[in-house]
């Protein structure tokens, strides 16, 4: 029995390793070199085993990324923004990093409030190069907090707010028009943000800003976010009064992107999704980040409605609608950035409490199951002795005997199957080849005595 126990753990553990609940391994990583003065509302994105990040607090305007390979921060010198990009975003489509709106704190000369709606590209990959200002023909309006995500050769933007109102609108910039202009030329007006309207009369993600934005096959996927009475309440709330209107977001909407984007008459439409699993639902949040690997959306950190520091994992598998929970990390964390690279996900900086203080520290999730039972109460499969009536248990303490007894029911009854199969087959052969004088395990060799022949076995 002990055997079959082992022999069905490794095989449950195998099949469930990607979608594992409670799984996964944080390590806080000792990077060399200078790491970016931005450690909160930075943007990142990463290309290959390459994380850039540019922007964020302290008035950073600088450049800076990661190799994963070699562990060490590096910053790119020349690369330096006119101005500081405070909570904008930034998202890379062939190896061209792609950066929108945020707050400018370095000039104070910015429209508005420090608001900004510049497009800026930098190429990756080469020396001396800066960051070069796209010069578009239409512009969606200011914004910080929003969300960008590339699709298709395509930057979408989601949301945000400018102080003063909040937004839902979804806005696409083409970057396949900009390569081929060189964004320069009489084909101007093609380099351009549209505002892609979707089908009348159907629902939309409520407006909000500090949400995440993530893309899992040709969809669009967005995840709560925060919005309040803003126009009656002011820009500033302590959300300690019902009239405030402030509402953290736990939903999630998928919008489909078609092979073919119609700018003219809508084609799209976003979908509230409700996904189930056993874990439930995280909890509504913002100012955390989300990545994605494979079919999967990773959310972690940020803020809750009591204003708490969350330190949670989750993962949203698009193809199952359903969330888990991962393991969760030592300490919580909000306005950081999440990259996803190599299958692990990597978080950097962030504020570590309510008062704001913020770290520079750079972490790493490795989204693998890991057989804890030696070292943590709370872990997912523990092994019992012999004695006992249950071969192994998940953390919830529900026994999963069912496995091995089905899967010793399915290998009896395969087993089975099998010699019964090979019976009747062996058994026609011989039939068949008998009938022809011969056979597969017949020798027909001459015997001293005549023609009869022998068999081999």
């Amino acid at each position: 029995m002990r055997f079959l126990c082992s022999v069905t753990l490794i095989l449950y553990l195998v099949i469930n390793t990607s979608y594992a609940h409670n799984s996964g391994h944080w390590t806080q990583l000792k990077p060399t070199g200078i790491p970016p003065t931005g450690t909160v509302y930075h943007s990142a994105a990463a290309i290959g085993s390459t994380i850039y990040i540019c922007g964020g607090s302290k008035n950073h305007n600088h450049t800076h990324y990661y190799d994963i390979n070699i562990n060490k921060w590096f910053e790119e010198s020349d690369a330096s923004l006119p101005h500081n990009a405070l909570a904008a975003d930034m998202d890379e489509v062939g190896g061209v990093l792609y950066l929108f709106g945020g707050k400018d704190t370095t000039t104070g000369k910015a429209v508005g409030n420090g608001h900004v709606n510049d497009l800026f590209t930098y190429k990756t990959g080469r020396d001396n190069m800066k960051w070069q200002k796209i010069t578009t023909a239409a512009s969606p309006i200011v914004r910080d907090g929003h969300a960008t995500s590339a699709l298709k050769g395509f930057v979408f933007m989601f949301g945000g707010w400018d102080e003063k109102h909040y937004f839902n609108d979804l806005h696409v910039f083409d970057t396949t028009k900009l390569v081929a202009t060189g964004g320069t030329g009489n084909n101007f007006d093609l380099i351009k943000w549209t505002e892609l309207k979707t089908i009348t009369d159907t629902p939309l993600p409520g407006v909000r800003n500090s949400h995440s934005m993530v893309t899992i096959g040709s969809s669009l996927i967005v995840y709560g976010g925060f919005s309040h009475d803003v126009e009656n309440h002011g820009t500033w709330v302590y959300c300690d009064k019902e009239e405030h209107g402030c509402i953290i977001y736990d939903d999630i909407w998928s919008l489909n992107i078609p092979g073919k984007l119609n700018y003219q008459s809508s084609n799209v439409q976003w979908t509230k999704l409700l996904p189930g699993g056993e874990d439930g639902k995280p909890q509504g949040r913002w100012e955390h980040d989300a990545a994605t690997i494979g079919d999967e959306m990773y959310v972690f950190g940020g803020l809750n409605a009591d204003k708490e520091l969350l330190n949670d994992l989750w993962a949203y598998s698009n193809s199952r609608n359903e969330w888990r929970r991962l393991k969760n990390r030592d300490t919580g964390v909000f306005g950081h950035i999440m990259v996803a690279s190599g299958g692990s996900l990597f978080v950097f900086g962030g504020n570590v409490n309510i008062q704001r203080a913020s770290t520079n520290a750079l972490w790493k999730f490795e989204t693998i199951l890991e057989e804890e039972g030696d070292e943590d109460e709370d872990n997912e499969v523990s092994t019992h002795s012999v004695g006992d009536d249950v071969c192994f248990k998940n953390e919830n303490g529900k026994t999963l005997q069912n496995y091995v007894v089905m899967l010793f029911w399915i290998v009896l009854v395969f087993f089975i199957s099998f010699v019964v199969f090979f019976y009747i087959y062996i058994k026609r052969s011989v039939g068949n080849s008998t009938k022809n004088g011969s056979s597969y395990v017949e020798l027909n060799t001459k015997t001293n005595t005549g023609e009869k022949p022998y068999t081999a076995l």
